[in-house]
């Protein structure tokens, strides 16, 4: 018994030493952020250039869209010098029509800072898709009404990513208008299929009744890079600042800096709904 109480009262005598660290904190320095995503068959091609905020960073520097930057993208020997859009707070290359299986290349420099990157457009999107008609869930105090397809990858490639996004138009009876929507997937939007493997895909849409009820969908197929890919698959886990989530690495594919440049292949298609 006297054993145990000396334990105890030896407890506090070892949480209660202390030992001063000086620990010196890195003061690190802003970075270039860059955003591209490059299509193809598209006239123009917009990029987002900005500077990262370090937490530790603590000097009185503008942390916004840098403007003053030289930002070269390139397809082999052609070159597009971007310029700066100051009512997108962008820079825009025009006239680009890249082609699938076009490597591209991206040069900024800004003062001392150097980034690049690259990337490839890829193939038009080899795909089937089946529209399966009209499901309705019944919640506890609604009902969901979702429209349902099969969604079929036709590349032979080992794997191929996809992101597919669903536009609804809704006719006004009483004022002969058309409406339109976004539509939202019952779970991702992005899809990485082997070749040949289908995905059932469920689309929530609201319901209002015979005068004002949705008459088609316009769906977008894009066929995107792995970056492409990872990249928005990264921010779709991003929690922001809840401090009681795990944090999220944001996707990073640039050399000299942050963010991405990535490609991909948009083709549209429209569904007439027939209840």
């Amino acid at each position: 018994m006297k054993k145990y109480i000396f334990i105890i009262l030896l407890i506090p005598l070892i949480f209660s030493c202390e030992k001063r660290a000086n620990i010196d904190i890195p003061n690190s320095k802003p970075e270039l952020v860059t955003a591209c995503f490059a299509g193809a068959n598209e006239d123009t091609i917009r990029l987002k250039l900005a500077w990262s905020s370090p937490i530790y960073y603590t000097s009185k520097t503008n942390l916004e869209s840098e403007s003053s930057a030289t930002v070269i993208l390139s397809k082999g020997n052609q070159h597009y010098n971007m310029k700066w859009d100051s009512i997108g707070s962008q820079y825009i290359a025009t006239n680009t029509f890249f082609k699938e299986n076009d490597v591209l290349k991206l040069d900024i420099s800004y003062q001392t800072h150097k980034v690049k990157a690259s990337c490839t457009i890829p193939s038009k999107p080899q795909y089937e898709m089946k529209y399966k008609g009209v499901e309705d869930v019944s919640n506890s105090d609604y009902i969901s009404h979702m429209l349902v397809y099969n969604f079929t990858n036709k590349s032979t490639a080992s794997n191929s990513y996809y992101r597919i996004l669903f536009l609804g138009y809704y006719f006004d009876k009483s004022s002969q208008k058309v409406y339109s929507s976004n539509l939202y997937n019952s779970e991702s939007d992005l899809l990485s299929l082997v070749a040949g493997e289908s995905k059932e895909i469920k689309v929530y849409y609201d319901s209002y009744g015979s005068y004002y009820r949705l008459d088609s969908v316009k769906y977008y197929i894009i066929h995107c890079s792995n970056d492409y890919y990872k990249y928005h698959k990264s921010v779709y886990n991003y929690s922001g600042d809840d401090f009681f989530v795990e944090p999220s690495i944001i996707y990073n594919n640039v050399e000299g800096g942050l963010g991405i440049f990535s490609s991909y292949y948009l083709v549209t298609d429209t569904n007439i709904i027939n209840y």
